[in-house]
């Protein structure tokens, strides 16, 4: 029996909905997946934003 493991770049809110469950593992003091997606992805964008302008 062999895992199948699939990396992807979460970078929307809509996209980072499923990996809630595994954060709430991590933290349990989460308590709402989308209030954590949109700050991620906000999260995300600025440093994004950040890097861009550093280039």
């Amino acid at each position: 029996m062999s895992a199948s493991f699939c990396f992807a770049h979460l970078d929307t809110p809509d996209s980072l909905l499923p990996a809630f469950d595994v954060m709430r593992q991590l933290r349990p003091h989460l308590t709402d997946a989308h209030p954590f997606a949109a700050r991620v992805a906000s999260s995300a964008s600025m440093a994004a934003g950040t890097a861009a302008q550093s280039a």
